[in-house]
C-alpha cells in the first residue's frame, strides 16, 4: 500500500474490495446451489 494515502481512503478501498470479494462469493454460492 501507498502509506501516503490519506487513512480514510485508504479503509475506503478496502472496503470497496471487500464488498466485491462477499458478491462474488454470493454468486458463486448460488451458482453452486443451482447445479
Amino acid at each position: 500500500f501507498n502509506k501516503s494515502k490519506p487513512h480514510s481512503q485508504k479503509s475506503g478501498e478496502l472496503s470497496e474490495e471487500h464488498k466485491e470479494t462477499a458478491t462474488q462469493r454470493l454468486l458463486l454460492e448460488r451458482a453452486t446451489m443451482d447445479e
